[in-house]
């Protein structure tokens, strides 16, 4: 359903990175490492990190993002993970940039591509 709609599964359970890295499913993934944090956390954790995991994803398919960073496992054209440092959190009540229009649209896989 994901792939279907163009959405990014985001999960905690990294059944989801296998499956991705063997069969390509889901074609967006956002695994979240954060350890044990509660939601409030969570939320402002994301919302800080919202810019980079919207940039990430203009070009990227799979995405970790963890207390202190967002790393780009697997980028078109780059083999390797980059790492990027999750800027100050802004204020939670500050939520209208969490507008699903604001995501990229998924960028085509190289099995698309064919």
């Amino acid at each position: 359903m994901a792939d279907r709609d163009g959405r990014i599964v985001v999960t905690r359970d990294d059944d989801f990175v296998h499956s991705f890295l063997l069969r390509n499913t889901p074609q967006r993934l956002m695994l979240v490492a954060s350890g044990n944090i509660g939601n409030a956390e969570l939320e402002r954790l994301i919302i800080a990190a919202l810019p980079t995991i919207i940039e990430a994803f203009a070009t990227a398919h799979y995405i970790e993002i963890g207390r202190n960073s967002v790393i780009v496992h697997e980028e078109m054209g780059w083999s390797y993970p980059t790492t990027f440092a999750i800027a100050a959190t802004p204020a939670s009540s500050d939520k209208a940039h969490l507008r699903p229009s604001t995501l990229p649209p998924a960028p085509k896989s190289a099995s698309s591509q064919r």
